[in-house]
């Protein structure tokens, strides 16, 4: 069994956040306990900060929270984990491997026959390319899977 799924899964799901979180709020505290500031309160400062808050979990949101923890490949079916669930895929049930690396993280987006428990799509970050030209070069993880895949349904 070998993982398929990038180490840095975690970092994205949970540290990031927690980084894109902290400036705005340090930038709220440090407004909130200026002691040299005039008395007038003027709350249209906050709207900067709290702009950005609600920004990065928009988009933060959108690029890692559909992200399984981990994938690992077991022989001819796929074991993902995420949110303490797991879930077995045959490879033989997947339709479609799509791999977007010019996102970061990069992602790789697997279409299921039917659904799962995590739904009908699958989606995970493959171990990053080590190629110079990295964001053009397709990606390893996916091209060795979508061969992988095609093996299995054709052994059906």
């Amino acid at each position: 069994m070998r993982v398929i799924s990038s180490r840095w899964t975690y970092f994205y799901k949970r540290v990031v956040p927690l980084i894109g979180w902290s400036f705005p709020a340090l930038a709220i505290l440090r407004w909130l306990s200026d002691r040299h500031s005039p008395p007038s309160f003027d709350p249209v400062f906050l709207l900067i900060p709290i702009g950005t808050a609600v920004l990065t979990h928009v988009f933060l949101h959108a690029l890692s929270h559909d992200l399984a923890d981990e994938v690992v490949e077991a022989g001819d079916s796929l074991i993902v984990r995420k949110a303490g669930e797991e879930a077995r895929i045959a490879l033989a049930e997947i339709i479609n491997v799509d791999a977007s690396t010019l996102f970061n993280p990069p992602r790789i987006t697997l279409s299921l026959r039917t659904p799962c428990r995590f739904g009908a799509k699958i989606v995970f970050s493959p171990p990053p390319n080590r190629h110079l030209f990295a964001p053009f070069a397709p990606n390893p993880t996916a091209e060795a899977l979508i061969e992988r895949v095609h093996r299995a349904r054709m052994a059906r």
